[in-house]
């Protein structure tokens, strides 16, 4: 039997990690710093709302025109997505 979630939502963020715009020798973010701050956070949401956003992490570089600041390789970054079915949660 198949089952239809049309009310499933979703959302996704892209965050860069560099602070400000001096991307000249920048340095990626470690994971486990990302996921700490992450998790802090969404532990303050919680705390306020009684929600806990859950999400998937992923390393990312940003890419845009290098005339705009973008380095050759990038800026470093992390990439968030998750999905909430309110038939699952009662918020």
């Amino acid at each position: 039997m198949k089952q239809r979630f049309e009310k499933t939502e979703a959302w996704q963020l892209s965050l860069g990690t560099t602070p400000g715009y001096a991307l000249d020798g920048q340095r990626p973010l470690p994971e486990a710093d990302f996921a700490r701050l992450y998790q802090e956070e969404a532990e303050a949401v919680f705390a306020e709302t009684g929600v806990f956003v859950t999400a998937v992490m992923q390393p990312a570089r940003m890419l845009y025109r290098s005339e705009w600041g973008c380095p050759p390789e990038g800026e470093f970054g992390y990439a968030l997505h998750g999905v909430r079915n309110p038939r699952f949660t009662e918020r």
